[in-house]
């Protein structure tokens, strides 16, 4: 689900809101555009590919540094897939809003001199219960901060993709047991093969 919307920051071209909000929440939330394309972000580092690496392997490795970041901070981070012209590099800027909720990936956000591949990586958050942040209610676009800071969300299924996330379109998903792949069918991912491991399609 792109964000076709003018951001501030100039090397922005569009937003992709990511999320994930728990089956059992008490509360239907809906992102925002507008409060997507404002939303800050930090930069969390650049993933180059080494030489000769191949893309299920480069996915393996970004798979583990986003959980290893959700998993002490239990926020989401996301980023665009690129690679170079000849596909012989791959690479990603990750990125957070610091939100249980979601990550808006910042389309055209990628290292410099490569190319993106239209298609995106994320993880999810952490499975406890949390009360929502400033982050999360901006994202959410949740106005009535006073009440909804006592409601204690869900937190998300951090093995398998959100209804929000096939909604969103073909992507891969960041869990503790590798990276797995949907392409937009409500229920069905595959398993990345990274270091040998079995391939299944559910």
């Amino acid at each position: 689900m792109k964000i076709l919307t003018a951001l501030l920051a100039a090397t922005v071209a569009a937003v992709a809101p990511v999320t994930a909000i728990g089956a059992d929440s008490p509360l239907n939330l809906t992102i925002s555009q507008e409060n997507a394309a404002k939303l800050p972000y930090t930069t969390l580092g650049t993933m180059v590919s080494t030489p000769g690496q191949s893309f299920d392997e480069f996915l393996g490795e970004v798979g583990r540094a986003l959980r290893t970041f959700s998993d002490k901070t239990k926020f989401e981070a996301c980023g665009e897939l690129a690679s170079t012209p000849d596909k012989s590099r791959y690479g990603i800027v990750i990125t957070t809003n610091k939100s249980h909720l979601g990550c808006v990936i910042r389309i055209g956000l990628i290292p410099d001199g490569m190319a993106e591949l239209g298609v995106t990586i994320h993880s999810h958050g952490g499975q406890g219960r949390f009360n929502m942040n400033r982050v999360d209610m901006k994202l959410a676009g949740v106005y009535d901060v006073a009440s909804i800071m006592r409601i204690p969300i869900s937190g998300e299924n951090l093995y398998h993709f959100s209804p929000t996330d096939y909604a969103g379109g073909p992507g891969y998903l960041a869990t503790p047991d590798g990276v797995i792949y949907q392409d937009g069918t409500p229920g069905k991912y595959t398993v990345v093969p990274v270091s040998g491991a079995r391939v299944a399609t559910r």
